[in-house]
This record gives C-alpha cells, structure tokens and sequence, in this order.
C-alpha cells in the first residue's frame, strides 16, 4: 500500500498527504527557532530510535518529507516565490513578501529570507542527523548504501538552494552540540565542492530505475548535478552529466498525446510519466494533496489565481512560423493567442480561455471583470493548475514536477554550446523539445552567439513558471536588465516599477536573526548589507558567457 504522511499545513489550515513509498511513518518532525538547532525531544534520532532497518526507513521518509512542510516550503519557493521573483509573474497579493523581493524594496529583515534560511537549515539537519546514525543500524549493506546515497542528493538539494539564494553558507556536515552552533560562512566554492561531493557519492549507488514512484535514481541525481555545473559556468562537466542522463535511456520527453502531451505531462492523470526525474508526490485521500491548484486555478474554480504572469512573458512566445511577434507576419494584436506557439495557450489563461472542470464542464474565463478579475496583470496560470483533478477549495493528488528531461536537454544544449558551438548535438536537443508542440526546428546555421539567444529563449518558453528563471537570470548576468523596469500586464497596462541594484541584489541578503545568534564577526553579511567580505560570491560577470 502506498505511504501517506499527513502533514499540518498552517497556512491553508487543511490536511496534506504525500505519497513517498510503501512504508508507514509514525510522526513528524519539529524545528526550533534556531536554525543550527540540536535535536527536539520529540525528533527520532540516535540510539534511542536508529536500530531496525524499519527504523532505517522510517527516518528516510523523515527525509523524503522534509519536502513539504511548514507551510508547503518547497512548493511556495517553486511556485510562487521563484517565478515572482523574475521577469515572468507577479504575486496576487500586494504587498507580500514575494512582491517586495521582486520590487527590490528588502532588506536582512525580510521574514521570508529567515523563513527559507531556518527551514533549509532543518532540513540539512535531518539528512544530517540520518547520515551520523545509519551506520549503527543492523541491516542489508546494499540497502544501507541505497538510503545514503538518497540522503546526500537531498542534501546537496538543500544546499544549492541556499548557496543560489545566499553565496557561500555555514556548511554543517552532523548535527551540533550547543557549544558548535556558532559555524562561519564557507565560500561559495567551497560549498559547490561539497555539493558535488555529495552527488557524485550518490550516483554509483543510486538505483537506474526508482524503487517506488517518487524515489531518487541516478538519473535524477546525474540531472541535478547537470544543473549545479551549468549554474557554476563549467559547461564541459554540465554536459556531461547531461549527456549520461541521456544515454541511459531511462527517461525521455513525455510525447505520448501529441501537442496536448506538453501540457498533459503535468497533469495527475499522467504523472509518473518519463519525463519526471524527481517531483514531490501527492496523492487523492479524501480530496485532499498538493496545494498547487489551489493557489493557481482561476477564482470562478475555487483557486486564488496567487500566481499572475506578465506581458513580457507572454511576448516571448513565437509565432506558429518560429519567429518572434516582433518580426512576425502573422501575429495579430488584436487576437495577441492566435498562430503563437502552442506552449502559451497551454501555459497561460487570457480572457476568453476555456477551463474544464473536473466534472467535465467548460468554463469561459473572463480576467477582465467578475470573479475572475483577481489578477493584477490580466493573466492567469494554466501550466501545472489541471483543473480536470481539482476540487473546489480544496486540492488533489496531482505530484509537483522538480526536474524533468527536457530541462536536462535544455541544460545538455546550453552547455555544449558554450563548448564547442552549436553542432549537430545542440540543435538535436532543442529542436525535439520544439518538435514536440508541432514548432519549427532552429534555422540551419546558427552562430554560437545566436543559438546562445535562441537557447535562453528556449529555456524561458519551455520552462516557463517552472521557478528555473529566477536563477537564470541571475547566471547569466542580465537581472538588472530585466527585472529594473516596469512591469505591465495585458493591454500594456501599467503594474508597478521594479528595482534591481546590481550592486547588491544577486545574492539576498543573510538574515539579520541569524546574525545576531551566530555573531556578526562569526556569520559575515553579505556585500551591501553589511561589512564587504565574500567578493568572490557575486555571480560570475555576463562576459564570462562570451
């Protein structure tokens, strides 16, 4: 039988059951304030828990949970907080901290840096806590090695976060005794190191198959670590990790509907498809799961349309010929959905829309007036909201995709561009990714400059609301390009004006909380916001892409 861990979610104050693998959990887990914190009573820990290799799996799905809780952690950082802090969304909400991250207008004392800080901090400490007491377990070797190579990707998973969101971060390798809380900031390279330590530990004793939905394989840790080499500008070692991903012949672009599959793929009724390499699973257990739909479906379904994407957004999509609205023939301003590629209608909501029901029943959506004008820019999200598996007001079992294989081509073709040029290779990988929703290939020859732009195009389409641009605009230099302007929605209607100081924005800034416990002279600020140390961690310069 399947594994339902039941979850307090505070802020929706419902219940939540992810499906992990077939195994029961007694309970959950707590934290404390303190980010660095020495283990709760209530915690399952040490020799007063770790004895069985029952006990072995228990505290696994301890691990695997730390995916979602405190308020669905890893699923707000994705859906909401990721894409509103880019180019491509806004937050319903005005005046949350979503919107003022990506205003500009933060500063250590935003809750939600304390919030992702603490939370990420626990989460490390329970793989930590795993990883110090499996040794003593008495239980199959093979087995053993399994279980820890899942651990570290969690780790390494939680790491990269932090290290993307922050710079260079305390590196905490067991749980600490009060008189070691006090930990100094590693460098940024030095906690990339670990990370890929970490993975690379993982991969030769990671299943290629998953033991159950929702288990990590070597795949899915090949994949991420294809993305922390391309995130670091080592585009050789990206590839290749990429490309083994690729050779395994385990996963694929999910093709199985036609054009529908690029938007089926995400849908409960296809999940566990091929494409998936890593996702947070859910499951249906009297209506109740993942909180995506909730936050993204229109009002007139039940959800809070809490996610708006904007106009730049919706502009970057082509034309059904491959070519930009700007130089296009055939796009029509005044009908802005029709002859546009595929991906859009099926990403995002105008109005005039139409939404099925899980009943069946067809919906107009009008974001211009009634219940479903609650949108500040006009649009609404229809990627990953699958209305057909929604109950008003309350959620499903539809899985939440983390990695999937297109991005892995999207992570091979980028790389390897910036290698060699775009040989045959990289236009095979884009091309399949466009092929699918009945797009054009990519123009025949291509300088390595022009198929860099036509791959950041590509991967701003394809991924879109997804959270991946946030850090891609940031990598690749050009966040204060795009995110210091104006944001407007549909009919260029004015939102609001963003600020992006390059001087200090790439990284955030480290939470003033944890300064004060650890020590200012002990967890250095970041440049900006405090003494200038860490130099080094600033995103490397655009012209490092050249």
């Amino acid at each position: 039988m399947n594994l339902n861990v039941k979850i307090k979610n505070n802020e929706m104050k419902r219940k939540i059951y992810i499906v992990v693998f077939t195994v029961f959990i007694f309970g959950l887990y707590s934290c404390n304030d303190d980010f660095l914190n020495v283990a709760p009573k209530d915690q399952i820990s040490g020799e007063s828990f770790y004895k069985t290799q029952d006990d072995a799996t228990q505290a696994l799905v301890g691990v695997y949970n730390t995916l979602i809780q405190n308020n669905d952690y890893t699923m707000i950082q994705k859906v909401l907080a990721h894409n509103t802090w880019s180019d491509d969304a806004i937050n319903v909400w005005q005046g949350s901290d979503y919107n003022t991250i990506a205003a500009g207008s933060f500063g250590s004392e935003t809750p939600f840096f304390e919030n992702n800080w603490t939370q990420l901090y626990f989460n490390i400490r329970r793989t930590n806590v795993f990883l110090t007491n499996i040794g003593q377990v008495q239980m199959d070797e093979d087995l053993r090695k399994t279980y820890i190579a899942e651990v570290k990707f969690f780790r390494a998973y939680y790491y990269h976060q932090l290290v993307m969101l922050f710079g260079g971060v305390p590196i905490v390798e067991k749980p600490l005794t009060m008189d070691e809380l006090k930990t100094p900031r590693n460098k940024r390279n030095e906690v990339i190191d670990f990370i890929l330590n970490d993975l690379n530990a993982a991969i030769s004793d990671l299943p290629k198959e998953p033991e159950a939905p929702g288990r990590i394989t070597s795949g899915a840790a090949l994949a991420f670590k294809s993305r922390v080499l391309l995130y670091e500008y080592r585009f050789q070692e990206a590839a290749d990790a990429a490309q083994q991903v690729m050779e395994q012949g385990q996963y694929g672009l999910y093709d199985a509907d036609g054009v529908q599959s690029y938007i089926n793929l995400f849908s409960q009724n296809k999940e566990n498809n091929k494409e998936v390499l890593f996702d947070v699973q859910f499951t249906d257990q009297s209506g109740y799961g993942s909180p995506e739909q909730l936050w993204l479906n229109a009002g007139s379904l039940g959800g809070w349309a809490a996610l708006n994407p904007l106009k730049s957004l919706v502009d970057e999509f082509e034309d059904t010929q491959g070519n930009s609205i700007r130089s296009s023939t055939i796009y029509d301003p005044a009908n802005p959905f029709a002859n546009r590629d595929p991906r859009l209608d099926m990403s995002i909501i105008h109005s005039g829309s139409i939404v099925v029901d899980n009943n069946g029943t067809s919906h107009t959506i009008n974001t211009l007036s009634g219940t479903d004008a609650n949108t500040r820019s006009g649009y609404l999200t229809r990627k990953g909201a699958d209305p057909e598996s929604f109950v008003s007001n309350v959620t499903s079992g539809k899985n939440y995709i983390l990695i999937r294989y297109a991005e892995v081509l999207l992570n091979y073709a980028e790389a390897k561009n910036e290698v060699s040029g775009p040989d045959s290779s990289v236009y095979k990988a884009i091309n399949s990714i466009r092929n699918r929703v009945g797009m054009p290939n990519l123009p025949s020859g291509l300088l390595k400059a022009e198929m860099r732009e036509r791959i950041r195009h590509e991967r701003r389409v394809e991924l879109c609301l997804e959270g991946q641009r946030f850090f891609d605009i940031k990598r690749w230099g050009i966040a204060q390009i795009v995110m210091n302007i104006p944001i407007y929605g549909v009919e260029s209607n004015l939102i609001e004006n963003r600020t992006f100081d390059a001087n200090k924005n790439y990284l955030f800034p480290i939470p003033q909380t944890e300064i004060d416990l650890t020590g200012k002279d002990i967890l250095l600020q970041n440049p900006g916001y405090g003494t200038p140390v860490f130099q080094d961690d600033k995103y490397p310069k655009p012209e490092m892409f050249q």
